[in-house]
Parts: C-alpha cells; structure tokens; sequence
C-alpha cells in the first residue's frame, strides 16, 4: 500500500514529465550521435527569354525557339555528436561531414517545342570539409556557435559560413501546443532548409577555386515571406511515440548577385518559391526522424553586360523566367 501510495505522490510531483513525450522538444542526451542524410532536387524550366539592348525599343527574342532547362541535385550526410547540451540546444556539437556531393546539369536545346537536343553541360562538385570533423561551441559573447576544427586542423576559409542547426530546431513551436494548433515561422530561417549546414564551400571537380554560389547566398540573405506549422498529434510507428507537424511556406527573395570567372557580370534575382511539408519528431528522444517538403518555383533573372560595337558600346540585359518544381528531405540512417 506505501509503494502504491509513493508512486502515486511522485506522479503528482513530476507531471511535466508525464506529458513531456506528448511535445514536440528538441531535448537529445548528451553524448549521443545521430547520421543524418540531407537530399534536395530542383528542376526549373526556362518559360521566357529576351534579350534587351540599350537603345532599341523592342526586345530581341533568339530564333529557333530557344529552351533552357536546369537541374541541381544534392546530397550530404553527417555525423552528429552532442558533447554538451544547453537549454533547448547544444552546447557543444561534434559533427563529421561523411559525405558532400552536388550535380548540376544545364541543357539548351531548340525546336519546335524545344524539342530538338542541344549544348549540355553538368558539372559534379564536392567540397573539402568531406571527412573533416567541427567543433560547434556555444559563445555566450557572440550568442552563437563558433565553429572550429579538430586538432588535425583545416582551412579557416572553410569555417565561414557554416551553420550549426542541422535539427530542425526553428520548425518547432516555442511552447506547449493543442491539436491542429498553428505558429508562425521566421521565413529567413528556411534558408538552412534551402542549404543545409550553410555555406560547405562546394567546388568543382579538379577546380582551384569554389564555385561561384553568390546568387544561393543572396537568395537565402534576402528571404521572405510568410510561414506556418500546425501540430497533427501523436502516432505510435515502429515501438516510437512519433509527432508530426505540417508546414506551409510562401517564401520569397529579391536582390543582386555579383557573379565572377567567365561569366563576370550582375545578375538581379527575383524568386518566388511555394512549400507543403511535414516534419516527425521522435518525442522520446527529442529529435527529428525524418522531414519532407516540395513545391514549386519561379526564378526571374535578369543579367546585364556591356555590348562592344566597334568604337561603341551599350549595355545589354539577358532576362530569363523560369519555372519549375524542388523538394527537400532529411532522414537518419
């Protein structure tokens, strides 16, 4: 009868640890490591392409009915180990970047239709911080992570830009939530979903230099737009309590990018991206198990250069619209 009795009073005493499965928390245990695999595709088709020169009144439109289609693919697969844990996140973070890959495929192809095949070009890359091991240290004086390497060193260069939240943490909500209850989400945070671990310095096969990614930064510094989540409950899959959270986001980015090599120049940017997700939190052990998101996008560039005409020049702006469909996922393994 005690016992009863004692079990019954520390039930009292601890509810929140009760109901502490039913919230979606990101609440890991120090010291343990989780693989995580990031995938993104984007396919994006021209739907409109003109030429404008300074000095004539209307646009010149290429013969031949001229398409361009671009296509990305990426993967990155990490390891994360918690050394430390602070309020609601680490404190410091051990992460080994397993594998980093990217294929980029750019087609132009003419016809009716654009139908007929033409110039192709894809380009694989990696990145240096493949097989290397970060060390994310909470700064109080910085109020964020510093981010440096093991004692086997690296490149300070490769530190910059990189982000520390590969959780998923800004998906979820700040307090306690009811079914079918929604929140708002910070739009610029989309950003890490868009480019996961941040800036990881991707270069091209053999290359000397990174790939010029500037538009990508601009894009995700100039992120806008309104987002929510709504919590869906709570599922019982494979001996875990799993909660889900739907996400809704209509994002958008404006701005100018510097682009650099060859292909020197300005190019003014306007995108428009629309996303549904969801995301499935493992509530028992305060972390994500998997997330989903897809939609589509519109891309707006508009490109300018000087035009040399024997003893003459004049400026010449390349604007293409394009339109098409990305998706992003994140699992363990």
């Amino acid at each position: 009868m005690n016992r009863i009795l004692f079990v019954a009073a520390s039930a009292a005493l601890l509810p929140g640890r009760i109901h502490r499965s039913d919230e979606p928390r990101f609440a890991v245990e120090e010291k343990t490591s989780l693989s995580k695999v990031f995938e993104r595709h984007m396919k994006l088709e021209s739907k409109e392409f003109k030429i404008i020169v300074e000095g004539q009144d209307e646009p010149i439109h290429p013969p031949g009915d001229l398409h361009f289609t671009i296509e990305d693919t990426g993967r990155i697969e990490v390891t994360d180990e918690y050394l430390a844990m602070g309020k609601g996140r680490p404190s410091k973070l051990k992460r080994t970047y397993d594998k980093i890959e990217e294929t980029e495929s750019q087609n132009a192809r003419s016809g009716e239709g654009g139908e007929e095949e033409g110039d192709a070009h894809e380009k694989k890359e990696e990145s240096a911080l493949e097989g290397k091991t970060v060390f994310f240290t909470w700064s109080d004086e910085a109020s964020g992570f510093v981010a440096s390497f093991a004692k086997d060193g690296g490149d300070a260069e490769l530190l910059d830009g990189l982000i520390e939240d590969m959780d998923l943490r800004f998906l979820l909500p700040k307090g306690k939530v009811a079914a079918d209850e929604s929140w708002d989400l910070d739009a610029k945070a989309f950003g890490s979903i868009l480019a996961p671990g941040g800036d990881l310095k991707l270069k091209e096969k053999d290359a000397d230099e990174a790939s010029d990614r500037s538009i990508g930064k601009e894009i995700r510094k100039n992120l806008d737009g309104k987002a929510h989540a709504t919590w869906k409950g709570v599922r019982e899959e494979g001996g875990k309590r799993l909660g889900t959270i739907a996400l809704s986001a209509d994002l958008s980015s404006e701005g100018d990018a510097e682009s650099k090599g060859e292909e020197a120049g300005k190019v003014h940017f306007k995108l428009k991206l629309e996303l549904e997700g969801e995301l499935v939190w493992d509530l028992a052990a305060g972390h994500f198990q998997s997330f989903q998101a897809s939609g589509k996008v519109r891309l707006d560039t508009a490109e300018s250069a000087q035009l040399e005409m024997g003893d003459k020049s004049a400026e010449m702006r390349q604007e293409i619209t394009f339109e098409g469909e990305t998706s992003y996922k994140a699992s363990l393994r």
